[in-house]
């Protein structure tokens, strides 16, 4: 099943990088494929579906989007993004060398990169506590 993963476009510059990227969807589609409730699908004698009719369900893009994001992280690109479906224009992105784009029985796979804001959080000092918030009056709601 994994013949069915192909690498249809990208601007990633790192060969090292489209590699994973590349197996990433490929074990993200194998793990997939390997849920019982799909196996039995693809297996079964009287009812047997073919990957391309389990790629349309959105029940199987979520799970294939799943595991994609489970293996992005493990490999510490979880500032990346994953799109399941049949056609995107993509208009904005974060950076050049950052996208790359898998075909899977006609539907596309979007791996790309989005900005990464960090937050910092708030000093402990500044929190306001439940004791010094029922200090407050409490307004009442005059709306109809």
């Amino acid at each position: 099943m994994a013949s069915k993963v192909k690498l249809v476009q990208s601007d990633i510059a790192s060969k090292g990088t489209l590699r994973y990227f590349t197996d990433v969807v490929k074990h993200a589609l194998s793990l997939a494929i390997m849920e019982p409730v799909y196996k039995v699908q693809l297996e079964s004698k009287n009812n047997r579906k073919d990957l391309s009719d389990l790629m349309k369900t959105n029940k199987f893009r979520k799970c294939l989007i799943s595991h994609t994001y489970q293996q992005l992280i493990k490999g510490n690109y979880e500032h990346y993004v994953c799109l399941v479906g049949t056609s995107y224009m993509l208009q904005v992105k974060y950076r050049k060398g950052s996208m790359a784009k898998f075909d899977i029985c006609g539907n596309t796979v979007l791996l790309y990169e989005v900005a990464y804001i960090a937050v910092p959080t708030q000093p402990t000092k500044d929190k306001l506590y439940d004791e010094e918030l029922a200090k407050f009056p409490e307004q009442e709601d005059n709306s109809v």
